[in-house]
């Protein structure tokens, strides 16, 4: 009996060993399990910090974004709104949960919603414009970028939007709107010329007081035409002094320059232009500018010119023969002593009065008379030239004034103009034929005088002792006659 019992009491000890380490072993994993367990949990933990700060931030930034936000359930009930959102409806957070998004719309707007609602709801992704009704009966125009929330399931979870505020852009449009109609208004009826176009050439568009300017009817007609704003220059140069001045300086001002009409006619304008900071559709730049016909102007201004030079002519010329006047005379003598003296360069006259001239207007009359003295002037001229003039003295005088020649020259041109009076005859126009002669009186600076008063006289006495003696010749001083 002992060897048995102890050989049960050995099998327990056995099981009871066995049994332990079992038990040994399970409680190792369970501890094991245990410690996973709590590191699952820390990371559980730290996931729900990190996803409650997350959801912080966003709710941070949802809150404070200054567009509204909106999220409402299937329902379409208002289920969370932000700060931004309230203040545009004048409402507070709590006055609009659990609302009908629809109830703080207008009635097209919810027309729109009612008909596109399952169209719109479907989507995850929309975006549309409409209005708003605050508290106040105000209108508010928005912009809605909605979305539909679904879990990772694909689960439905909600939809939100983002509602932007377009009172301000809407204001803005319609003032840009307002301004396009008045500047388009001024534009179509401004009397200055408008127009765009390329730095290249192209014509963009005219206002229709440039078409006029230009010679056509209708812009239609301009446009069609094919030409460029060059085929307009009348010198192709004035454009590109133009251009290179509006590539430097971004602009030309008070620019006049002439262009050419539909018909070829000229067409002064002053134009005020620059670069605009935009292309065309191919890339070029874009030019504009006003323009002012200035075509009576500069023609007013030049008669006027016309008329200083005119009057200006007229001051020192004779009306009736053209050749310079006695007050031209003195002031050209004056000169003409100051350089000789300073150069000691000679220089002589003639003094010339028609032989019997009283007799042509007593027989072929004044006008005639008066047409022979324009033909003798053109004698002159034809004898002389620059620096040498003629002028009248009065009535039937003449002098002739020969820089630069002594007495020996003078007196060969003298004899020049007596033999070119002689072979010509006068008023064949009139169906004359006449023929005439003069006495002429040569002196000379500073061989017979120091003076002009001097230089003149002695002049007119050779002249007259002339006369005394026969006409038709040449007088020197102190001689009788010179040829």
């Amino acid at each position: 009996m002992k060897i048995n019992d102890q050989k049960i009491e050995n099998g327990l000890i056995f099981e009871l060993q066995h049994q332990n380490e079992f038990l040994i072993k399970q409680l190792a994993g369970s501890e094991a399990a245990r410690e996973r367990l709590e590191e699952a949990g820390k990371e559980i933990q730290e996931k729900e910090r990190a996803l409650r700060a997350s959801e912080e931030k966003y709710r941070r930034i949802v809150e404070t974004t200054g567009e509204g936000f909106i999220f409402f359930d299937e329902n379409i009930k208002i289920t969370h709104v932000n700060s931004a959102y309230c203040a545009m409806v004048g409402y507070s957070r709590e006055e609009i949960i659990g609302r009908d998004v629809r109830e703080l719309t207008t009635d097209d707007y919810i027309a729109l919603l009612l008909k596109d609602r399952e169209y719109l709801l479907g989507k995850d992704y929309r975006k549309f414009e409409g209005t708003l009704v605050a508290r106040d009966g105000r209108k508010v125009a928005i912009l809605v970028h909605g979305s539909t929330l679904r879990d990772g399931r694909g689960e439905f979870l909600g939809h939100m939007a983002f509602v932007t505020d377009l009172t301000e852009i809407k204001l803005l449009q319609t003032q840009l709107a307002d301004s396009e109609r008045r500047y388009r208004g001024m534009f179509e009826n401004a009397v200055q010329g408008m127009f765009m176009a390329t730095l290249s050439g192209d014509i963009l568009s005219v206002n229709p007081a440039y078409v006029r300017m230009l010679g056509y009817d209708f812009l239609e007609e301009l446009m069609a035409s094919g030409k460029t704003a060059a085929d307009f220059f009348e010198d192709p140069n004035d454009l590109k002094r133009m251009i290179e001045e509006l590539k430097e300086k971004g602009s030309v001002v008070n620019h006049e320059l002439p262009v050419t009409r539909r018909d070829g006619s000229p067409l002064w304008v002053l134009a005020n232009i620059h670069l605009i900071p935009e292309q065309d559709e191919g890339g070029q730049t874009v030019i504009e500018g006003i323009v002012v016909d200035n075509t009576a102007r500069r023609l007013a201004e030049d008669e006027l010119r016309r008329s200083r030079e005119m009057f200006r002519h007229m001051a020192v010329h004779d009306s009736l023969t053209g050749l310079y006047n006695t007050r031209h005379l003195y002031n050209a003598l004056d000169d003409l002593i100051l350089e000789s003296r300073a150069g000691a360069s000679p220089f002589s006259i003639i003094f010339m009065d028609m032989d019997n001239f009283k007799r042509i207007v007593d027989t072929y009359g004044h006008l005639n008379g008066s047409q022979a003295l324009k033909e003798v002037a053109e004698t002159i001229r034809e004898c002389i030239t620059d620096p040498q003039f003629g002028v009248a003295y009065g009535g039937d005088e003449f002098v002739v004034v020969l820089p630069g020649l002594d007495r020996a020259a003078a007196l060969k041109k003298a004899g020049q103009i007596r033999s070119r009076m002689k072979e010509t005859v006068y008023l064949s126009s009139a169906g004359h034929a006449v023929r005439m002669s003069a006495s002429l009186g040569l002196a000379t600076f500073p061989d017979d005088a120091s003076d002009l008063t001097s230089l003149l006289a002695l002049a007119d006495k050779a002249m007259f002792r002339i006369k005394e003696v026969g006409k038709d010749a040449i007088g020197l001083t102190g001689n009788s006659r010179g040829a």
